[in-house]
C-alpha cells in the first residue's frame, strides 16, 4: 500500500455499490490530494443486519464498478478475516503494513454512530477520519468539528443503498442509480428480489 497520505480507505458493506458511493470517493480524492481510494467491502458490517447479497456478488460489483479508474481499488482485507468487520482492526492492520497513519472516509451517518464502533477513541487517533454529508444527518457537521476531523459538506450523495435494495424488491430499475455492470450483475443474479437471501 502507499504511504496513508496520499491514500483513503472507504469501507462498508457496499451493499450495493452505487454512483453516490463513486461520486463521493472521487470528489474527496480531489479535495483530499489523494493518489488512491481503496475500497474495503465488509465481510460482515457489526452495526448492520445480514446484507441482502452475500460477500462474493458484493466484491465482484465492486470491482466492476470501479474498473477503468486507475485512482479506485479494491481490497478484501476484511473478506478474508473471520467474524464481524471491525474498522479499528483494519486501521492497525494498515499502519502495520504501510508505517503510516490511514486516512479512513466515513458518511456523516457513520460519524454519528462512531461512538458505539469498538474503540472509537482508538480509531479517532490511530486514523485521519474524513467525513461526507448524508442527507438528514445535518447534525453531522457539528459532530466533526467536536471531533476534530475533516468535514465535506459540498460532498454529498442521494443515494443509498438501502433504499436501492428496496427499489429492487419491488422490481423497479436501478438503471442511472448504479453502473451499468452492477445493474447487469444484480439482474442476471436477481439480487435483492423478493423473498430472495443470501
Amino acid at each position: 500500500m502507499k504511504a496513508a497520505g496520499h491514500q483513503a480507505v472507504f469501507g462498508g458493506s457496499f451493499d450495493p455499490v452505487h454512483f453516490g458511493h463513486l461520486m463521493v470517493a472521487e470528489m474527496l480524492a480531489e479535495l483530499e490530494s489523494l493518489d488512491e481510494i481503496v475500497f474495503m467491502p465488509a465481510a460482515r458490517s457489526p452495526h448492520k443486519r445480514a446484507s441482502g447479497a452475500g460477500a462474493a456478488d458484493r466484491l465482484a460489483m465492486l470491482r466492476a464498478a470501479v474498473r477503468g479508474n486507475a485512482r479506485f481499488r479494491v481490497s478484501t482485507v476484511e473478506l478474508r478475516r473471520q467474524g464481524p468487520s471491525y474498522s479499528i482492526d483494519t486501521v492497525r492492520e494498515i499502519a502495520r503494513q504501510t508505517g503510516e497513519r490511514p486516512v479512513w472516509i466515513l458518511g456523516g451517518d457513520a460519524l454519528l454512530e462512531l461512538h458505539l464502533w469498538r474503540e472509537s477513541a482508538a480509531l479517532l487517533r490511530e486514523a485521519r477520519i474524513v467525513a461526507y454529508a448524508r442527507p438528514g444527518f445535518e447534525a453531522a457537521a457539528r459532530r466533526a468539528r467536536e471531533l476534530g476531523v475533516a468535514y465535506h459538506a459540498g460532498v454529498l450523495s442521494p443515494l443509498s443503498s438501502r433504499e436501492l435494495r428496496a427499489r429492487a424488491r419491488r422490481g423497479y430499475s436501478l438503471r442511472y442509480q448504479v453502473p451499468e455492470a452492477v445493474r447487469r450483475h444484480i439482474e442476471r443474479r436477481g439480487l435483492y428480489a423478493a423473498g430472495r437471501h443470501p
